[in-house]
């Protein structure tokens, strides 16, 4: 029996060094492809239209051209050249760059004017590779930090690629040590809050339904990536009006986030609140949002913020007749989903869920999504 292991044991060794090196070769190619086509913009093209649906592919474009427009001499008519090609692959990938880290080669500062003070954030104008208006965005009053935790979920936030999601490019540290640095997102002037205080319901109940779509797609990774900030706040609003989410996962980054965390829990389950992290804690905080934004109240609104923690862990759940508001929008239907993303863990409704069943309601009403 010893032999048969061993004999596997080696047939598996032999399998995986022959997969490693298959996968090495097929990364170098595409280096020296990507080599071979920066020169001219017809081949630069063609390789784009043969790689236009491998991500992966695309991802080791994208770190060829980073590493190019950092050895260029700057304000060059070739690092513009390959700036035009960066963005370029950002339209088709989206997302962030290889390299998290940047600096003055893929983005500036313009000037020192704050552009928008926001709840826990000080938000600054940036000019991306040259061209793109971005936000520079750093945390006030930052305290002390968990410094490998946030620099993971940087990275993780910068892999995230959907449509309903911000794109991180990453952390700029010139003149900051990261990861003090600005988070550089593009530009978007509104967040739900403020852009649904002049709204229809039906207009809101879109922007919910696309915040779960936005969710969806996370919890549905192999390795399921959780919000775990989620309220009206970190909603942000795109320049054709669609919801998107923004600041993945960045509390839990911190030590000493004492202000942000605890005005946070009212959006929270109890488990979030005992630090427990899993898809769950959106749907949950997406039905607290719901409520916020179609109502313009805060979940418990009108209680103090720790007896509303109490309340919470006790079990109990926002009341219906504390949110008429907009009571047409509160019917029967759209409160029985609220109140399913309300359940015990595990039992509570998935994002998945809670698009299908938005979609059935919107249906029921004639509310275009």
């Amino acid at each position: 029996m010893s032999a048969f292991i061993e004999k596997k044991g080696g047939e598996l060794d032999s399998a995986l060094e022959a997969f490693n090196m298959s996968s090495h070769l097929r990364l170098q190619r595409i280096i020296d492809e990507v080599c071979q086509s920066l020169g001219s913009g017809d081949s630069f093209n063609a390789m784009l239209n043969d790689y236009a649906k491998n991500q992966d592919a695309l991802f080791v474009i994208m770190g060829e051209l980073q590493k190019r427009n950092r050895q260029q001499t700057s304000g060059s008519a070739d690092q513009a050249k390959t700036r035009e090609r960066i963005l370029e692959v950002q339209s088709i990938l989206g997302g962030g760059l290889p390299d998290v880290n940047l600096g003055r080669a893929e983005c500036q500062t313009v000037g020192d004017t704050l552009g928008v003070m926001a709840e826990n954030q000080d938000v600054y104008e940036g000019m991306w590779m040259g061209r793109q208006m971005v936000a520079l965005r750093v945390f006030r009053d930052i305290g002390r930090i968990n410094r490998r935790r946030l620099a993971r979920q940087v990275t993780i936030w910068s892999q995230l690629r959907h449509e309903r999601i911000v794109t991180l490019y990453g952390v700029y540290t010139v003149g900051r040590s990261f990861p003090y640095g600005y988070l550089v997102t593009p530009w978007y002037p509104d967040n739900a809050v403020e852009y649904v205080k002049w709204r229809s319901p039906a207009i809101v109940l879109r922007l919910c339904y696309q915040v779960a779509c936005g969710l969806q797609y996370p919890h549905n990774l192999p390795r399921p990536v959780v919000h775990g900030n989620l309220r009206g706040s970190s909603i942000l609003i795109s320049s054709n009006e669609n919801a998107v989410l923004s600041d993945f996962g960045l509390p839990v980054a911190t030590t000493d986030f004492r202000s942000i965390a605890t005005e946070n829990m009212r959006w929270t389950p109890a488990e979030a609140q005992r630090g427990q992290r899993s898809p769950d804690v959106d749907t949950w905080a997406w039905a607290m949002t719901t409520l916020e934004l179609l109502t313009l109240k805060l979940p418990f609104h009108g209680i103090p913020l720790e007896d509303a923690l109490t309340m919470i862990n006790a079990g109990v759940r926002p009341k219906r007749e504390s949110y008429r508001i907009v009571v047409g929008y509160l019917d029967d239907s759209l409160w029985s989903i609220l109140q399913a993303c309300w359940r015990e863990p595990r039992e509570r409704l998935s994002a998945g869920e809670i698009v299908e069943q938005l979609e059935c309601y919107a249906c029921e009403h004639m509310i275009e999504l």
